[in-house]
């Protein structure tokens, strides 16, 4: 190795720093190398990276020239294998700290990883979909957000209690109050968590106005009881 990495310095492919660290002398090296390495390989590579990272910040090592090495950890372990543990515990820990930052876009793309990763976890996607939609909102990601709120409705109908679905609709209208959205889909999604009883040990939600619905959409009627 030791030879292999001078022979790469005296043909100016990689660079030596002062600390002893080596570094391709440009990008298109870099990317060269990365090619040559089999699907397996690569993986492989990102997660003794993702754990010499991890090692590193439990140390309280983190480098300064990181901004967020959360991210680094996450997009590591992603790579190396999407639906392990590491990759979703990293992507929701990196979404809400670019989340925290009003990164909103950055967000989307950690909870867009922690929803494939979730995959795998099936207690944890519908929390994961719902945070995917509101970062997209914030983001400014109307019709894409609201294709989230749908799924989390979609996964709703098959678990039990109105929560999933009331929080669906109540996520739709918070894009209708920016962007529009067909108020009758979301009058039917309320209908339909109000209709449906509340799960076992859980409590009876609070369909009054507050700080997360800030009015009821136009023609919409509690059903009658």
């Amino acid at each position: 190795m030791a030879e292999a990495l001078a022979a790469a310095v005296r043909a100016r492919v990689v660079s030596r720093d002062g600390t002893g660290s080596y570094r391709f002398a440009h990008d298109l090296f870099r990317e060269y190398a990365y090619d040559q390495l089999s699907p397996a390989e690569r993986a492989s590579l990102h997660r003794r990276i993702g754990q010499v990272l991890e090692a590193s910040r439990a140390a309280g090592g983190a480098r300064s020239d990181q901004p967020s090495p959360l991210a680094e950890l996450a997009r590591h372990f992603v790579l190396a294998d999407p639906a392990s543990a590491q990759a979703w515990k990293y992507s929701v820990a990196a979404a809400r700290e670019a989340a925290a930052r009003l990164a909103y876009e950055e967000a989307v793309r950690h909870w867009e990883y922690a929803v494939a990763a979730a995959d795998a976890r099936p207690a944890d996607r519908t929390g994961a979909l719902l945070e995917l939609a509101e970062a997209r909102r914030r983001a400014g990601q109307g019709e894409a957000a609201g294709q989230a709120y749908l799924r989390v409705a979609e996964l709703a109908r098959a678990g039990p209690g109105p929560r999933g679905l009331a929080r669906a609709a109540l996520g739709l209208h918070a894009i209708g109050t920016r962007l529009w959205w067909p108020p009758a889909e979301v009058i039917a999604l309320l209908s339909e968590a109000l209709q449906r009883p509340a799960s076992r040990g859980s409590a009876t939600p609070r369909w009054s106005a507050g700080p997360r619905w800030p009015c009821w959409p136009a023609g919409w009627r509690r059903p009658a009881s």
